[in-house]
């Protein structure tokens, strides 16, 4: 990379890293050696990175600073699809995460306050976005079907992805919720305020 590595993904023996010029470098992870670059796939920084299992073949899933997510295959050959699906009116709202459910959607949230829902069987159309934040979210985790994350303001919710509706909202941390943590038994959310808060999930 020619600028700071903001994000990677890796699963076996794929390792996918996107810098803040927006390129994109797939590598060799027995050699170290780069196997594929692409130059500026996104318009400012890369800013959240998945690899998602498809019908055929692996896809590496990136999303920018310019809102969009790009789905390409794993030999970052083409890329398949582009769904700006974090940019509105006001601008372009940076992806900060790239969730996959185990049904086999696609989950996303943005600096545009929402998190959306993407169908990879639907070419990764949107096909829910949940708008409750009033903040810009920081973090996402997913549990089930349920999507949790936590914003600016210090609150995190709990939202239900079949329907969109707020189950919860915590409060606990004082500012921005920057990181999540989930497992069966507990949530745990940390933070500018220097905290870390864990919640029974029972």
């Amino acid at each position: 990379h020619k600028a700071p590595v903001m994000e990677m993904a890796w699963r076996d023996h794929t390792l996918v890293s996107g810098s803040r010029d927006g390129a994109l470098i797939l590598w060799d992870v027995l050699k170290g050696k780069p196997k594929k670059a692409v130059g500026a796939a996104h318009q400012g920084h890369i800013t959240a990175l998945a690899l998602f299992d498809g019908r055929d073949d692996n896809l590496v899933l990136s999303g920018g600073q310019d809102g969009c997510l790009q789905v390409r295959d794993q030999r970052l050959q083409d890329c398949l699809f582009e769904k700006y699906h974090h940019r509105r009116d006001g601008g372009a709202g940076a992806i900060g995460a790239i969730r996959c459910t185990a049904d086999g959607n696609v989950v996303t949230m943005g600096a545009d306050k929402r998190i959306c829902i993407s169908d990879p069987r639907m070419s990764f159309e949107k096909v829910g976005a949940i708008s409750s934040n009033k903040d810009f979210i920081y973090s996402m985790e997913l549990m089930g079907d349920l999507v949790i994350s936590g914003s600016g303001d210090g609150q995190v919710l709990v939202h239900d992805m079949r329907t969109g509706s707020c189950l919860y909202g915590l409060e606990g941390n004082q500012n921005a919720v920057r990181s999540l943590g989930v497992t069966d038994d507990f949530l745990v959310a940390s933070g500018d305020d220097g905290n870390v808060i864990s919640y029974p999930m029972a």
